[in-house]
């Protein structure tokens, strides 16, 4: 029989450790100044170690996001308390507006519309 090859690269293990350790720890509901420091210090240590292994191209935005979680918990508190994807909070925002099922630049007009409406209704309260 054929000799099984591994599925892993040498040291993606504790590259995948430390991924998987620091978002545990930052996604706790209440953090210590160590904790978010551990944390802090493996998503670095798996940054570095993820530039070496696959290389600069390979990263994405969202390694470079992880750097600045530390100094939003700092300002912030734990991410429970702020953590809303902005993509989450405009979907929210569209389907709130009324569309009347128009397409084709009408459903501007109709979202204008409604924030208009919205406007005016808060300015009376």
């Amino acid at each position: 029989p054929k000799k099984p090859s591994p599925h892993m690269l040498l040291g993606e293990d504790q590259i995948f450790l430390k991924l998987a350790t620091a978002p545990k720890i930052y996604t706790q509901y209440e953090l210590t100044d160590a904790e978010v420091r551990r944390a802090e210090v493996l998503m670095s240590e798996y940054l570095l170690e993820y530039k070496s292994v696959y290389g600069i191209k390979k990263m994405k935005p969202n390694h470079q996001y992880v750097v600045h979680l530390p100094a939003q918990i700092y300002d912030y508190g734990p991410v429970y308390g702020f953590w809303c994807f902005l993509g989450e909070q405009l979907n929210k925002l569209l389907k709130s507006f009324k569309s009347n099922n128009r397409g084709g630049g009408q459903l501007e007009v109709s979202m204008v519309r409604e924030w208009c409406r919205d406007v005016q209704l808060q300015e009376t309260v």
